[in-house]
């Protein structure tokens, strides 16, 4: 077996993931060893998978639809069907590095077999509420940033029952007039 260094971990997430190309189709696309990242393409689809041991040392799968703005972090994508598959941050070990590839190979497949079998009606329609929240959650921080701040409040009380903890900083944020926002409006 051959020894890697730990930042490196391609070729894990090559024979991890190689069943994108034996039973969907699926091609090796490009890849960089550090950070460890793959892109697997087929037809309008793409899965990027990535390891950052020198960053936030997560496993990062993405899924996105090719020539559109629709590109999907797996965690926010079952986040409703599977509330255990958060994004874990700090997994250095080698042991632990691999079952969190594993782990995210699984769940891709179990919850985005339709995406990656190319039936993306399919995904949407199984995922929508998931889809629906992270596109609402996108508008209220552009909205934030670069819009009106009327609008953004009204968008971050829509979100509520889905709140995470910087929806909840940012609607405080907002309800309290704070002045303090126009330096961090992001100037484009």
């Amino acid at each position: 077996m051959q020894v890697l260094p730990p930042a490196n971990v391609l070729p894990l997430l090559e024979e991890r993931f190689a069943f994108l190309s034996e039973r969907f189709g699926f091609v090796l696309a490009q890849t960089t060893e550090i950070p460890s990242c793959a892109w697997y393409r087929c037809d309008d689809r793409a899965v990027i998978i990535r390891y950052d041991f020198m960053g936030d040392a997560a496993v990062d799968v993405e899924i996105e639809v090719t020539g559109t703005a629709e590109r999907h972090p797996l965690a926010d994508v079952v986040a409703f069907a599977q509330p255990d598959a958060a994004r874990l941050q700090g997994v250095r070990e080698r042991k632990l590095v691999i079952a969190e590839i594993d782990r995210s190979a699984r769940i891709l497949v179990e919850h985005c077999e339709d995406f990656l079998a190319g039936r993306l009606d399919a995904f949407r329609r199984r995922h929508r509420e998931a889809l629906l929240v992270k596109g609402v959650r996108a508008l209220a921080q552009r909205e934030f940033y670069e819009g009106d701040a009327r609008r953004a409040l009204a968008l971050y009380e829509a979100l509520r029952p889905y709140w995470n903890e910087h929806d909840a900083e940012y609607h405080a944020r907002l309800r309290s007039g704070d002045s303090s926002l126009a330096y961090l409006r992001r100037r484009v």
